[in-house]
């Protein structure tokens, strides 16, 4: 179980959760957690017909937030090119070590 504050941040999204209740929490379980986590604390908390805390994401606001993040750029070097760099670190090695 998770704790988080009842006032999102100006962004939409709710402040970093707590793994301990504090004054004027509201304890999310597992599940409610999970999609807490999964959207970025981009969720809308609203009340079941049973009086629980339903979590529902707030899919637009994570959107317009991920927009804004820097483009990931990974390239992943090939494996002739990771042959390559292994022989050479080894060749420095081996020169480092006969000077």
């Amino acid at each position: 179980m998770i704790y988080i504050d009842q006032v999102p941040n100006p962004s939409g999204a709710y402040p970093a959760p707590k793994n301990q209740p504090f004054p004027g929490c509201i304890p999310l379980t597992d599940d409610q957690a999970a999609t807490f986590r999964q959207y970025n604390g981009f969720v809308v908390l609203s009340k079941g017909p049973d009086g629980e805390t339903v979590v529902t994401p707030n899919t637009e606001a994570w959107e317009a937030w991920k927009s804004t993040l820097p483009a990931k750029t990974t390239t992943k070097a090939t494996t002739e090119e990771q042959i390559a760099e292994l022989y050479e670190a080894i060749d420095m090695l081996l020169s480092g070590k006969t000077e």
